[in-house]
């Protein structure tokens, strides 16, 4: 399972005060809304480089999180986004390791 770290309380007032102000958006407003998705895959059963210490109230330290770059088999990242009205082009990038990772 990929690491997870959840939104702080300012992400979700933000994304709460977003709504909130676009509530009334019609069809044509959602029309230029693009929504994306990226996902890894390896060669290697483990997909992230990120490792999470699960012990309560510290899984989420910065000391915990461990970066990895033991991908010696590569690794290959898609990336596709759909619209109301469309759909952009799937996009793949291969990758010996984490190293020219965007962090």
């Amino acid at each position: 399972m990929p690491a997870y770290i959840p939104l702080t309380v300012n992400h979700e007032k933000d994304s709460l005060s977003w709504c909130r102000e676009n509530l009334s958006w019609t069809e044509d407003d959602w029309v230029r809304v693009l929504f994306c998705e990226d996902t890894v895959w390896t060669a290697t059963r483990e997909v992230f480089p990120r490792i999470i210490d699960k012990r309560a109230r510290s899984r989420y330290q910065p000391s915990n999180i461990v970066e990895k770059d033991h991908y010696d088999r590569g690794c290959l990242m898609v990336w596709a986004g759909i619209m109301a009205d469309g759909n952009t082009h799937i996009s793949g990038t291969e990758m010996s390791d984490f190293s020219a990772w965007p962090r």
